[in-house]
């Protein structure tokens, strides 16, 4: 059994469907979500399991869910191209498939023109490598041709506040939020942002949102850094008293001990003085 911290139990559920266990998976799952309602990993690995237990409906409602929270997770897109393949829907499987491929495209260099990578597998590249400028501006020109691609637009938020556009990017997070309003890079963007400012009341109402559906901050930490209003946190699960260990004891109650079992007399040493007992 491990320990009752957030992170080692959504470790345990996936060990237990990348074990062909996702019944177990599910109750981790679960009982994770008895605590944390809103726990976007938590809803994806749910997903998973439920698609490995042919529940495709149920794990098409989470895996939307979470692709609505989190664009950029590719455990989410593969979940819901597996579902689209499911339903016959072949067309919307392979644009998923596509989605997840731009997210885990390998490095690229700038004058890596040739790679056999799409315009936003590019730009993906470019964000986990650090060109936050580049990838900010070929982004822009891809929104100009696919306005509705909001993958695209939570990535250009990103770009734009890692490349210091602070203020473009919150007020873009801003108009992601009316349409998506749990999409989490765009509440912890504004949120930072506007905290201590003339909208300091919502800014604190994204940034709490924004810890809902990331418990431990992990994300916020990755984004924002030493600068992050939300600091690293150890999420736990409440105990149960199932969680505790079964008592082991090295004997039963009815045995008695042989002089053999006492520890030996030099292990300790007695009062020199009884009186003082």
């Amino acid at each position: 059994m491990p320990d009752l911290k957030l992170s080692s139990q959504l470790a345990h559920a996936r060990e237990h469907l990348d074990n062909d266990r996702a019944d177990q998976a599910v109750q981790v799952c679960l009982r994770i979500l008895e605590t944390f309602s809103r726990c976007v990993e938590a809803y994806v690995v749910l997903g998973e399991a439920l698609l490995a237990l042919d529940q495709t409906e149920r794990a098409a409602d989470l895996l939307r869910r979470a692709w609505s929270a989190c664009p950029g997770d590719r455990a989410a897109s593969l979940g819901l191209a597996a579902v689209a393949e499911r339903q016959g829907q072949t067309a919307l499987a392979e644009a998923w498939r596509e989605r997840a491929a731009e997210l885990g495209a390998k490095s690229a260099t700038v004058d890596d023109v040739s790679a056999p990578l799409t315009r936003p597998a590019l730009c993906h590249a470019w964000l986990r490598q650090g060109w936050y400028q580049l990838a900010a501006r070929e982004l822009s020109a891809l929104l100009t041709e696919s306005p509705a691609r909001y993958d695209l637009q939570v990535a250009l938020a990103q770009a734009l506040w890692q490349s210091g556009e602070e203020q473009e990017a919150a007020q873009l997070s801003q108009q992601i939020l009316e349409t998506h309003p749990h999409c989490l890079l765009a509440l912890l963007i504004a949120g930072t942002y506007w905290l201590h400012s003339e909208q300091d009341a919502p800014a604190r109402d994204w940034l709490a949102a924004a810890q809902e559906l990331d418990p431990e901050n992990a994300v916020a930490q990755s984004l924002l850094g030493a600068a992050s209003p939300l600091p690293p946190r150890s999420a736990r699960l409440p105990f149960r008293e199932t969680d505790a260990p079964p008592l082991d004891l090295p004997y039963d109650e009815e045995e008695d001990l042989s002089d053999d079992d006492w520890p030996d007399g030099d292990m300790f040493t007695p009062f020199a003085d009884c009186s003082m007992i």
